[in-house]
């Protein structure tokens, strides 16, 4: 899986699950073919994330599950359930471990604000928040590019916007996160007119992404670098890229 072979990986997991007969080893197993599966095959990858999270005993190790859980029922289109999912692990986590509590605070926002009627969900977090006492790790840098994007479109703070951005992406850690803040922080960038900032990254995230299989990150990411091209004229570029996401979207 981490040579990008996310088909070899699901094969082989599926395979280690049918003779699989110790229950806690195949709630591992089921939760490694999940992951290798938001990588080819997003519904079977929330069905087996699933049933994995349901025969776990530890609370951050459940809590974990939910987080990757929750990422796939949103790349589904599964809305509802991805914030019953992360809300559920925020209320189990009960601030134990900041940085996962931050990562599952900034999905569950990120999951709410694009529906009328679960908006309010995602401005009642937001409102809670301080992004000056932030922990410091994974979690705070997917919250700075989640509220980076919050800003943008408010079109009230530029600045504060690209500062957002910036600060989200300056470790590098967010890139390989696989989180779509990721894409927020990097469309806040080239919304707020720095195109020619945006597109290496855009570059960087890209080849990686290829490299580890991540079809639907590739997709995400080549649709907004084709918008970001458009926006800069290049056109042919463009086209190349909306095609492909169309083309694996279609796919997968």
């Amino acid at each position: 899986l981490a040579q990008g072979a996310a088909e070899t990986a699901v094969a082989y997991l599926t395979r280690a699950l049918e003779e699989q007969v110790d229950p806690a080893v195949g709630a591992e197993v089921l939760v490694e073919l999940g992951l290798a599966e938001r990588r080819t095959n997003g519904p079977a990858a929330a069905d087996h994330l699933r049933a994995g999270l349901e025969l776990l005993a530890d609370r951050s190790r459940r809590c974990a599950v939910a987080l990757e859980l929750g990422r796939a029922l949103w790349f589904t289109d599964r809305i509802t359930d991805a914030l019953e999912v992360f809300e559920q692990a925020i209320h189990e986590l009960d601030n134990r471990q900041p940085d996962l509590q931050e990562l599952l605070e900034a999905e569950l926002i990120s999951s709410a604000w694009w529906n009328p009627q679960t908006y309010p969900i995602a401005e009642a977090r937001i409102a809670k928040l301080d992004l000056d006492a932030l922990d410091g790790g994974l979690g705070s840098e997917i919250l700075c590019g989640t509220m980076a994007h919050y800003e943008y479109r408010l079109g009230l703070q530029r600045e504060r916007a690209i500062e957002l951005a910036r600060r989200a992406l300056a470790s590098g850690n967010l890139l390989a996160s696989g989180s779509v803040a990721f894409l927020y922080a990097v469309v806040t960038l080239f919304r707020s007119g720095l195109l020619d900032e945006a597109v290496p990254i855009f570059n960087q995230a890209i080849a990686q992404a290829r490299r580890r299989g991540d079809i639907f990150n590739v997709a995400f990411l080549v649709m907004w670098r084709g918008v970001c091209q458009t926006d800069r004229g290049e056109l042919r570029a463009a086209v190349a890229d909306l095609r492909e996401a169309i083309d694996l979207s279609v796919a997968h």
